[in-house]
């Protein structure tokens, strides 16, 4: 597992990440790199986290080759730097199909459903396929037919389905869980750079997932350009590190309303709230939260945007203690923390890694 935090700023943004990897969910090691130089011209970086490997090479090994024949004289934007580390990926990776990828794939998916369903009841089984279809499409794998022979072979094994309507939910469920296994066990790649001919960062957030016939697929890209203010990133565990930044995360309404709903049914209350009046005071909950959280951050940012880099680092870094704490005690093994990687970048002054 992984704990990364970054700052955008104009002047100065920031990088602080832990460097402690977990093998076969049970093993760790500290001190694996996961921030990488890529140019200084650029003053950019790239973050490493989930999978290190890619096609059964190194992740480090493709970034190691991008910037060793790359001329960053010729290239004037950090999205100029992403296509072509991914065309080194794609060129330096075996091609297949989306059929040879599924089969592949769906391999390890299909033993780790297999255990699921057999020590689960039928209603656990739902609540857990549920709470991990949160992944949105991809679009490669839409309309496959082998995709969707083995997503059906596999609802086919559910116990007690009583309907049609039931048994699609099912698969959708179980399609969105595939999807969720191929984002969990692919790399994560994140750039954070400066271009050429504008003073302020830029941002890219990827996952790469295969190269089908040469063409390097990724997923939920996410970018942020000509970033003009102060904003914060948290990449993985960022539930974790928005509840220690700001005192809520996405779970903190879904607890208050639980404990509220608890509380008015204990106290006859529900008796007397009309139903519709119900879901708009869970909207209205849920606004006043959000707004909550909303105005935590903007002080915090008020206040990092005065701060040292000295104290903004120390901030990054405590953040990112905290998680490897809660981790510890989660589940039992050290799977993030280690030393802390710390790096300082701007327009004008490059990239620097901070040791103290």
């Amino acid at each position: 597992m992984t704990s990364q935090i970054l700052i955008l700023n104009k002047k100065k943004s920031y990088a602080v990440s832990d460097s402690v990897v977990t093998i076969d969910d049970c093993k760790t090691y500290d001190g694996e790199q996961k921030i990488f130089e890529i140019s200084q011209e650029l003053s950019t970086i790239l973050l490493l986290s989930g999978n290190s490997r890619f096609a059964g090479q190194s992740i480090k090994n493709f970034i190691d080759e991008y910037v060793s024949k790359t001329d960053f004289k010729t290239i004037n934007t950090v999205n100029e730097i992403k296509d072509t580390f991914n065309d080194c990926i794609s060129e330096s990776t075996q091609k297949c199909n989306v059929d040879e990828y599924v089969h592949d794939t769906f391999i390890d998916f299909e033993k780790n459903m297999k255990k699921l369903i057999k020590n689960s009841d039928k209603e656990s089984l739902i609540e857990n396929l549920k709470s991990n279809s949160f992944c949105t499409d991809i679009d490669f794998l839409k309309d496959n037919s082998l995709l969707n022979s083995k997503i059906t072979k596999l609802a086919n094994l559910l116990l007690n389905i009583n309907s049609k309507n039931e048994f699609n939910c099912m698969k959708h469920y179980l399609t969105r869980n595939y999807y969720a296994f191929l984002i969990n066990n692919s790399p994560n790649i994140v750039l954070m750079g400066y271009d050429k001919c504008n003073n302020n960062p830029t941002y890219f957030n990827y996952n790469i997932l295969a190269n089908i016939n040469g063409k390097l697929e990724i997923h939920d890209e996410y970018s942020v350009t000509d970033c003009k203010s102060t904003m914060i990133f948290t990449i993985a565990q960022d539930s974790d590190i928005e509840l220690n930044l700001t005192g809520f995360n996405d779970n903190s309404l879904n607890n208050i309303q639980r404990i509220l709903f608890e509380f008015f049914n204990e106290n006859n209350i529900l008796t007397m709230i009309d139903a519709n009046d119900w879901i708009t005071f869970k909207e209205r909950l849920k606004l006043k939260i959000y707004n909550y959280r909303l105005n935590n951050l903007k002080s915090i940012i008020e206040y990092i945007e005065v701060l040292p880099d000295t104290e903004i680092l120390k901030l990054l870094d405590v953040l990112v203690e905290l998680t490897s704490i809660k981790m510890k005690f989660s589940n039992g093994i050290h799977s993030v923390g280690g030393k802390r990687i710390k790096v300082v970048l701007s327009k004008y002054c490059g990239v620097k890694f901070v040791e103290w």
